[in-house]
């Protein structure tokens, strides 16, 4: 039985907007702060489109260590100083986290 939860739209959404966010924020360089917000956009997208297509516990623990990763990664690749990218990161990252833990939940519940 092929089972969806609402938050894989919500990530692939937010996949989405990681790989792209560089861009439409205006920031161009090849800082690794780039390199970190595509690799995850691609991650979180391919795990969101993988939970669309079926329902897999491993991709919702996956999600949260890459929304984790995303969420700390302004200090830890120390690009805070880019507000509009560190402050995309911190909220997004959390989003990830909550879609994930609530998915979660909701098969535990």
């Amino acid at each position: 039985m092929k089972k969806q939860h609402w938050q894989d739209a919500i990530n692939l959404l937010i996949g989405l907007w990681i790989f792209f966010a560089p861009w439409i924020l205006g920031y161009h360089g090849g800082t690794l702060a780039i390199a970190n917000y595509i690799a995850l956009g691609i991650l979180i997208t391919f795990c969101a489109l993988a939970g669309l297509a079926e329902f897999w516990l491993w991709k919702e623990w996956v999600n949260i260590l890459l929304g984790s990763c995303l969420l700390i990664s302004p200090w830890f690749l120390r690009f805070t100083d880019l507000t509009a990218l560190a402050w995309s990161a911190v909220v997004s990252g959390t989003i990830v986290v909550l879609c994930a833990c609530w998915a979660l939940c909701e098969e535990w519940g």
